[in-house]
């Protein structure tokens, strides 16, 4: 008895260890890059606090290095999931979106398959996505300036 059991404790954690931590590679296409200077960092956020709080459970630096035309492709592993996707056009490198002295971002922004036209931060519900493992995806940003 204590056999099964074990073989069955067993079976579960290897189920849970394909399960989590899977990562699916997905294509990143970002328009209307205005500059080559610096980097674009994809955030990764899981719950409206971490978006609020600017807190992602994980940032992807992207290299500006292969851009045409203002359009950046590339391919990036992402983890199985459903969360948004911030994206900071970081043309100075700080790692921080600018602000100008009246609180107006001075660096392009974007988000996951969302194109933003207010002037205020979307909720995440707008522009949360779900990565599955089973079939080809892509993900569109359109950057904003102001």
């Amino acid at each position: 008895m204590k056999k099964y059991i074990f073989l069955v404790y067993l079976f579960i954690i290897i189920c849970y260890s394909f399960s989590y931590g899977q990562e699916k590679n997905v294509k990143i296409k970002v328009e209307s890059i205005r500059s080559t200077n610096g980097q674009l960092i994809l955030a990764l956020f899981k719950t409206p606090e971490q978006f609020e709080d600017e807190e992602p459970f994980r940032s992807i630096v992207l290299k500006k290095s292969s851009i045409k035309n203002g359009v950046l492709s590339v391919n990036v592993d992402l983890p199985v999931g459903q969360y948004g996707i911030s994206l900071l056009d970081d043309e100075n490198k700080n790692k921080l979106m600018d602000y100008s002295f009246f609180g107006i971002p001075e660096e392009g922004f974007g988000f996951s398959n969302f194109v933003h036209t207010g002037f205020s931060k979307p909720d995440l519900k707008v522009f949360t996505i779900s990565i599955q493992n089973q079939k080809e995806q892509s993900i569109n940003f359109k950057i904003r300036y102001m």
